[in-house]
């Protein structure tokens, strides 16, 4: 018995040989109106929809089939209780094949474990949507007529859309296949190039975090979701991993108080805004030149004159191979600095000399200008500024002043000081 539950579930020949059916099948209706004739399919809708359940049932009954089932849980015996166990193993004697949709994420596949009858998934949670893809396939196959050398862009929630999930499953076994995705979920709004091949995704701020947490007084709220064979790790709603961390390495004089100014939350919120203001502060915006090459920001509307108030923040895209895992990293740049190759610069000053003896005088300096850009280097740059202080260091007064407060400060935030490091590595 064939149960359909994950699109891994079809070999690449399956899904070809299902493809060269669906064709035959628009081509010539009348040859497959009787292949269902005598047979029954269940749909069991724990969640509601339309064009999947009304697509499953239609087609049933255009190969002579019949259609039975519910659309929704309330309207079946779990909304007295019943297990979706024994709901599959009681349809499973009135029906040939179940076609089943539910909220949580493997439920198909435990209910494939207690039927007597096949189980295609119609989806299930953000998990898989097999069928889904193969109408999508077959889209594809009759619109480009190769699922080799494509690249393709997917649009919407890519964070918990099923559909997307199985159909970078699929394709992901085809050759020279590239995903460009358009998140709506996410605040940048950003193209985000999904490579195929890419195991882990993550931010700079997150890998940082982990990097040290283990050392952290302090609970860091993260979230691993797994899509195929992917890992995307992500900050919970109610992280702090986008604030300024204070006394992270030291919680005897944490308080939590919120009401109190010197309290956890309220000192984590002074020290992120000081950390904006000294950023906006050092960096040139009246004189300094968009990086290079860059892609404009997403945010910026050039017909709104509010947009010059838009943070002057950039990303780029680590790519890191740990015998063969791969690791995605998006990381935060705060500025850029123009810097010369020295090394360069003297290895190419006997050159430059004999080229001197023989140029004119107009030839060399415009030669001076290409050879100086040349050399020219761009360093990325992050800002942060170590802001607290230790009142008790002030009571010291045998100790230098100076000392005193920056050896209190590096023992009580050497963990922000590593993750900085790490930031900016």
């Amino acid at each position: 018995m064939a149960n359909l539950i994950d699109i891994k579930d079809l070999s690449v020949k399956d899904i070809d040989d299902l493809i060269e059916i669906a064709k035959d099948i628009i081509s010539n209706k009348e040859k497959y109106a009787k292949k269902c004739d005598g047979k029954k399919l269940a749909t069991l809708f724990f969640e509601p929809s339309t064009r999947t359940r009304l697509s499953f049932e239609a087609a049933m009954l255009e190969l002579g089939g019949s259609v039975l089932g519910f659309s929704s849980a309330s309207s079946s015996s779990t909304a007295k209780g019943e297990s979706v166990a024994d709901t599959i193993r009681v349809v499973g004697c009135y029906a040939d094949i179940i076609a089943m949709r539910h909220p949580k994420e493997g439920a198909p596949l435990v209910a494939s474990e207690k039927s007597i009858v096949p189980i295609i998934n119609a989806g299930d949670g953000g998990h898989n949507h097999p069928t889904q893809t193969l109408t999508d396939l077959l889209t594809i196959k009759s619109e480009k007529g190769t699922f080799n050398n494509l690249t393709i862009g997917l649009c919407g929630d890519l964070k918990f859309g099923r559909t997307v999930h199985s159909l970078i499953t699929a394709m992901s076994r085809y050759d020279n296949i590239k995903f460009y995705g358009y998140t709506n979920t996410s605040a940048d709004n950003k193209l985000l190039n999904l490579d195929y091949s890419v195991n882990i995704y993550t931010t700079d701020k997150i890998l940082a975090v982990l990097m040290t947490c283990i050392y952290s007084s302090h609970p860091w709220h993260l979230k691993f979701k797994k899509m195929g064979d992917k890992i995307f790790i992500e900050k919970m709603p109610n992280s702090e991993i986008d604030k300024v961390t204070v006394n992270e390495s030291d919680n005897t004089s944490t308080i939590y108080d919120d009401k109190n100014i010197n309290s956890y939350k309220n000192l984590n919120i002074e020290a992120t805004l000081i950390n904006e203001f000294i950023k906006e502060q050092i960096i040139d915006k009246e004189n300094g030149e968009p990086y290079p090459n860059a892609s404009p920001n997403p945010l910026n509307d050039e017909d709104d004159e509010d947009d010059e108030n838009v943070e002057h923040l950039g990303y780029i895209y680590r790519l890191w191979n740990l015998e063969g895992t791969k690791i995605l990293v998006r990381s935060q740049v705060h500025a850029y600095q123009v810097v010369y190759d020295e090394e360069k610069s003297e290895e190419d000053n006997e050159e430059k000399e004999e080229q001197e003896e023989k140029s004119e005088e107009s030839e060399e300096k415009e030669e001076s200008e290409e050879e100086k850009e040349k050399k020219k280097k761009y360093k990325f740059i992050n800002i942060f500024a170590l802001n607290e202080f230790d009142k008790n260091s002030y009571l010291n007064k045998e100790s230098n002043l100076g000392a005193s407060i920056l050896k209190k400060e590096i023992k009580n935030n050497y963990l922000k000081l590593a993750k900085w490091g790490k930031l900016s590595y």
